[in-house]
């Protein structure tokens, strides 16, 4: 095989050869195309690129290490140090801070909470005695229940609670002062007022009260500390004003009140007591009142009747009987018989008689109790009664002293017709001279 003489061997590559016999068997030789292998691969500017970005950002990176965080054990020892450098500002700053902070807390903070705690607290009333009433003195004491919030006990020193009520100039006016006792409230705990005489402070605001309770199904009650309760709240303590309003059922007019039984007594006692029986007086409020004895007027319309004495009058919650003993006056309701049957005749259909009372006189222990007395004499009370009962129970008591009755009426009889006026039957030519 013969190699040209202008080429050049690599040390890597040969030529290569092959020969063909053609059909003439000669051999016939083609060179293979050499390829340079040592030849560079063009750039790749991309590549490059990427490259060059790669190293920026490592720099960057390296640029903006940041420092490792200080260890906790060399933070605390800066802060110790700076510490004892600097105590007595800090030492001074809370000394100042205290000294605001600690009046703030005692005399506006915890007066403020304490206050708050009494004015939400509901004070409901349980019960009322008024007792022994004098003609300036009375027996008073009460029951309350005040609510303490959970897991809060509060001690109270003992003060004076003044019940008043308002003139009609709006100003305060009080009439009754109680003294308490120091409580210990724990939850929902009773404040409960011992039994004591006290002195009527005004009697017309008083007796303004006790119409209030008397005329109306609701009254209020207005309650006040007299100057300012000491409070304890554990180790704290305050001072506090104590008022409330409490709103309470009344005895509305006595509402239900009626004869249960009663009878005429005739002939009459000595005393001149010709009507007995008994009341049944309801008294729907809390409250235990002792009113000594009590007397009413008994009226048909405006034409007093007779008068009615309610004995011992002591009235508790719920239904009271009560005895009286009256006078009718037969000859006042046969003078004016007209005039009564009109006011009786719509009841009397329906087997009733209408009996008006007003009070004139309220008397304990012989002593007239003006603070009562004005109360029961504005009072008028009209009491549908029940006829029947009354006409039986007078007829068993006639048959036990038939003679006696007979007497009384016809002497009452006698005594009523030398009463009428016969001067228009003499005008007319009738005499009735027996003469």
């Amino acid at each position: 095989m013969k190699h040209s003489s202008g080429s050049k061997s690599s040390p890597r590559a040969s030529e290569l050869s092959y020969s063909e016999k053609g059909s003439k068997g000669k051999e016939i030789e083609e060179p293979i195309e050499e390829k340079p292998i040592d030849e560079k691969p063009p750039p790749d500017y991309a590549l490059d690129g990427a490259k060059e970005d790669t190293v920026t950002h490592i720099e960057h990176a390296e640029t903006n290490e940041e420092e490792p965080p200080l260890k906790p054990l060399r933070r605390r020892r800066r802060a110790y140090n700076h510490l004892k450098r600097r105590w007595y500002f800090y030492a001074a700053g809370i000394v100042v801070f205290l000294a605001i902070f600690l009046p703030i807390l005692f005399l506006v903070i915890v007066p403020a909470l304490a206050q708050r705690i009494i004015n939400v607290a509901a004070l409901p009333i349980h019960w009322v005695h008024i007792l022994d009433p004098k003609a300036d003195t009375v027996g008073v004491s009460f029951q309350a229940s005040l609510k303490v919030p959970i897991g809060l006990t509060v001690k109270m020193d003992p003060f004076t609670m003044s019940l008043y009520d308002q003139n009609d100039d709006g100003k305060s006016v009080t009439y009754l002062n109680a003294n308490l006792p120091d409580y210990k409230l724990h939850g929902n705990a009773n404040l409960t007022v011992p039994y004591q005489v006290d002195p009527v402070l005004d009697k017309p605001m008083f007796s303004k009260f006790m119409s209030d309770v008397v005329n109306n199904a609701k009254f209020t009650l207005k309650a006040k500390s007299l100057g300012k309760v000491t409070a304890h709240f554990g180790k704290l303590k305050a001072k506090v004003n104590m008022k409330k309003d409490i709103t309470l059922t009344g005895l509305e007019k006595f509402k239900g009140l009626g004869i249960t039984s009663g009878q005429l007594a005739l002939p009459p006692e000595d005393d001149g007591v010709n009507f007995i029986g008994n009341l049944s007086v309801p008294n729907q409020s809390i409250l235990t009142a002792d009113m000594g004895n009590v007397t009413l007027n008994a009226l048909s319309g405006d034409l007093v009747i007779g008068n009615v004495t309610m004995y011992h009058v002591y009235l508790s919650p719920g239904a009271n009987a009560i005895k009286f003993r009256g006078t009718l006056d037969f000859m006042t309701i046969l003078q004016n018989l007209k005039a009564v049957y009109a006011v009786q005749a719509s009841y009397l259909k329906q087997g009733q008689i209408l009996l008006g009372v007003t009070g004139t006189a309220t008397i304990y222990n012989g002593v007239h109790i003006t603070y009562i007395e004005e109360v029961m004499n504005a009072l008028r009370l009209d009491v549908p009664t029940a006829l029947k009962p009354i006409v039986q129970q007078s007829l068993q008591g006639f048959k036990s002293n038939i003679s006696g009755v007979g007497t009384y009426i016809f002497s009452s009889f006698e005594s009523w017709i030398k009463t009428l006026d016969l001067s228009a039957l003499k005008g007319n030519g009738t005499n009735l001279n027996t003469t």
